[in-house]
This record gives C-alpha cells, sequence and structure tokens, in this order.
C-alpha cells in the first residue's frame, strides 16, 4: 500500500509526465496488484503464510471456526495460539485481541526496531523505546505529515498566484507554529493512552490465562470426582452383592433349623424338659421349642 500511494502522488504531481498525472489512480492499482505477489516471492512467503497446515487436517474435508463457528476447507483455515482453536482467514484478518501472536517478528514496530538495531548503536535504541523517545519519535513524524502538507498548500498556491506567495508562505508558518504545539500536546496524549492500554491488555491477558487455568483445574477436579463417583458406586454395587449373597448363604440353613425345629416341636413322643428357676420364681413347664412360645422367667 506505502509503494503503490507513493508512486501514485509521485505520478500525479506529474513526475512521469501528464498521461501519467491522469492515470495516477490506476497506476496504484496496478503496482498494488503487482507488488504484492513481487513481495511474497522476495521474502519467500514468510510475511503472508505464518502456519503450516497440520497433519490432522489432511483428512478432513470441512473445518469449524472457533470465532464465526461456520465451517471452511482446511486450506482456508489456521491453528490460532491466541484461541487455542482454528481460525478462519477472515477471522484472522479481523481479529485485534492477539497482535499477531502467530507472526512475532512480522510487525511494524518490529521490523523498525530490527533495522534500528543494525544502524544505531544499542544505547540510543533503548532510549528510543523509552516513553519520552517514543514521544519524541511521534512528535517528529507528526511535525513531518504537517510541514509536508502545509509545504504543498503553499507550493499549490504559490504556483497559481505568485504575486501572494510571500504571503501565503508566512501565513503557512505561523499556522505551522500553530499545529507544531497542538501535535506536541496531543503525542503526548497519544503516548500516554498508548501505554495505559498496553497495560490494560497486558492486564486483562493475565486475568484471563489466570481463568483459563482455573477452568483446566476445575476440569481435572471434576473429571477426579466423577473418577471417584463411579468408583464408589462400584464399591456399592459390589457391597450390595456381598451383602446378597451373604443373605442367601445365612437363609439357607437357618431355614432348615427352622424347619426341623417345629417338626420336634410337633413330636409327642419326645419328654418335656426339666424345670429352671430365674430370679425367684416358680418352677414352669415349658411346652415348646420355640422361645417366642417359652413363658417368661425362662432363660
Amino acid at each position: 500500500m506505502t509503494l503503490s500511494a507513493g508512486v501514485a502522488l509521485i505520478a500525479h504531481f506529474g513526475v512521469f509526465g501528464s498521461v501519467a498525472a491522469s492515470l495516477a489512480p490506476y497506476i496504484t492499482l496496478v503496482i498494488a496488484l503487482i507488488a504484492s505477489p513481487a513481495i511474497a516471492f522476495i521474502t519467500k512467503g514468510k510475511f503472508y503464510l505464518a502456519r503450516k497446515p497440520r497433519h490432522a487436517w489432511k483428512n478432513l474435508t470441512t473445518i469449524t471456526c472457533s470465532v464465526c463457528e461456520h465451517p471452511f476447507e482446511p486450506e482456508d483455515m489456521a491453528w490460532c495460539p491466541a484461541y487455542a482453536a482454528p481460525i478462519c482467514s477472515l477471522c484472522c484478518s479481523l481479529d485485534s485481541r492477539c497482535h499477531d501472536m502467530c507472526k512475532p517478528n512480522a510487525r511494524f514496530n518490529a521490523q523498525v526496531g530490527a533495522v534500528a538495531k543494525t544502524l544505531l548503536p544499542e544505547t540510543i535504541v533503548q532510549k528510543l523505546t523509552t516513553r519520552l523517545g517514543r514521544y519524541g519519535i511521534a512528535v517528529a513524524l507528526a511535525l513531518t505529515a504537517v510541514g509536508a502538507i502545509l509545504a504543498m498548500i503553499a507550493h499549490q498556491v504559490s504556483s497559481a498566484s505568485p504575486e501572494t506567495g510571500e504571503v501565503v508562505n508566512r501565513t503557512i508558518l505561523i499556522v505551522f507554529f500553530v499545529f507544531s504545539v497542538i501535535a506536541g500536546i496531543a503525542c503526548w496524549f497519544y503516548v500516554l493512552a498508548h501505554d495505559s492500554r498496553v497495560v490494560a491488555e497486558e492486564e486483562s491477558s493475565r486475568q484471563n490465562t489466570l481463568l483459563l487455568k482455573e477452568i483446566a483445574a476445575h476440569k481435572k477436579t471434576d473429571a477426579a470426582l466423577q473418577t471417584a463417583k463411579e468408583t464408589a458406586e462400584a464399591a456399592n454395587r459390589a457391597k450390595s452383592r456381598y451383602v446378597v449373597g451373604l443373605s442367601h448363604e445365612l437363609r439357607t440353613p437357618l431355614n432348615a433349623v427352622l424347619g426341623y425345629a417345629q417338626i420336634l416341636e410337633r413330636d409327642e413322643t419326645i419328654p418335656a424338659a426339666a424345670p429352671v428357676f430365674y430370679q425367684g420364681h416358680p418352677p414352669q413347664r415349658r411346652t415348646s421349642l420355640r422361645p417366642d412360645r417359652w413363658p417368661s422367667g425362662y432363660f
């Protein structure tokens, strides 16, 4: 975009002739279409395709995007480290929360920093990365942009009416100083707002990381509780089976004993038991073999 816009502006001001000046918008389009694949070819696509496709996606026909939740072909999907999930190319282009985590060396400030480290000493680079250094860079860029715009205006007006050129130049100079003061104040507020935004985003990212860790811990705890519940239920079922089996094994011989006792109770040939004294009661005859039919006072 910068290359095509720069060439179009140069052509618009007549450097390449009157025909190129009239065709400046079309020159912008053509240069953009040519420059994009040219840059990709020169850089070997390092800044175009940041992530290789995953091997697990080869046999899939469609993959659902984690942001828009629409299915797309695997060629149009990528693994986003910010969301830790698949993301389509459109959502990847529109998302601004991740700050290009998948391309740490492809951002503009990273490339400018790399160029500055190769051209300037380390001490100067460190000073430029401070708040005051960034404020100076912002003011210099703002004054350059304002000066360039006012200079073009003065040049156009002076070319159109040379008799008013001196007045226009003095007026432009006054306007430049006024805009310089405004730009200096605006740049300082911009730097402060940028630092505040960076701190807020770092805090938000830290809180999100803590929340994700807490969610993962809750998932592990829930899985452990589910496992403990299943183990307890299995033990309870085993205990029930054991109790049922033990009850069956006890009832079978006891029923036989009770049946024989009832048969013996109905036999008249069996002599009566000897009387037993208990707590001063008179002797009484036991007439039944069943304890629930014995008279009170017998042990």
